[in-house]
């Protein structure tokens, strides 16, 4: 799927550094959200 700069995601969930789900939905509640996507270390891109 692509993502165009500016555009609205899909809820996703990740896993934090402490194990823990964590929910786009759940971040959204709190206010404006800032997501960052990089590529991972040492792969082509």
């Amino acid at each position: 799927m692509d993502v165009k700069v500016g555009s609205k995601v899909p809820d996703f969930e990740g896993i934090d550094q402490h194990g823990n789900t964590l929910a786009l939905r759940d971040l959204l509640e709190r206010g404006p959200v800032v997501v960052y996507f990089y590529l991972k270390a040492m792969t082509a891109g």
